[in-house]
């Protein structure tokens, strides 16, 4: 019998995340806990004609590259992105993604290490976005320059799931659904630590990826052999 696993989040078109794990025998099951919204889109659009004003542009997820899109970011030529997911986002509006580290502490030290521009960078953040990256990158002498072009909610009526592998992509997701007799697995650190903190400890992706989920599952089901 297939092994079933629910990704917490809204399935995109080609999803990576399906062609895998159905390629290695699994049902996949994509469950929405989200909503998204768009914010200050006038102030984006400004912001990216300003491009000559920037050494390049910080996304850290895929919901800030889908604000770009609605705009037009094709002059900005250096775009640091967390994880392979948002880096291919980036790509596929044209754009030069480098780093595409694990998560934002990784990525800030990549930052410090290659960035010998003078001009500050632009963060697009959301609602929730941590901190740490900016903080760190200031500490260093880099200029950043945040701006919020997203928001998430809740879903108001909670998920109720029992008994299944659950991923979860953002601490937020945590919000929208019941927690119950479930194996975890969580897309980086910082989710890790949300679930933590609700007694729960997961298995981690190896990187924010899909290949990193599945080797997080497959340990998972190596462990009950």
């Amino acid at each position: 019998m297939k092994r079933r696993v629910i990704l917490l989040r809204e399935e995109k078109e080609n999803d990576k995340y399906r062609s895998l794990f159905n390629s290695h025998g699994f049902d996949v099951e994509f469950k929405k806990v989200l909503e998204t919204r768009f914010v200050n889109q006038d102030g984006l659009e400004q912001m990216l004609h300003q491009y000559d004003s920037f050494g390049g542009m910080i996304i850290t997820s895929q919901n800030a590259s889908r604000a770009i899109a609605k705009v037009d970011p094709s002059k900005w030529k250096l775009v640091y992105t967390v994880g392979s997911a948002t880096g291919d986002s980036v790509r596929k509006l044209g754009l030069n993604s480098v780093g595409e580290c694990g998560n934002a502490d990784e990525l800030a030290m990549y930052i410090i290490s290659n960035y010998k521009d003078k001009k500050p960078l632009l963060f697009l953040t959301g609602d929730k976005t941590r901190d740490v990256l900016p903080i760190k990158l200031k500490e260093a002498g880099i200029a950043v320059q945040e701006l919020q072009v997203y928001e998430t909610t809740s879903l108001s009526k909670k998920l109720d799931i029992s008994n299944e592998i659950l991923v979860l992509f953002s601490p937020s997701g945590l919000d929208s659904i019941e927690i119950t007799d479930n194996t975890w697995v969580s897309i980086g650190p910082t989710t890790t630590a949300a679930l933590k903190q609700r007694g729960i400890v997961p298995y981690q992706a190896t990187s924010p990826s899909p290949s990193g989920v599945l080797d997080a599952v497959l340990e998972y089901l190596k462990s009950l052999k």
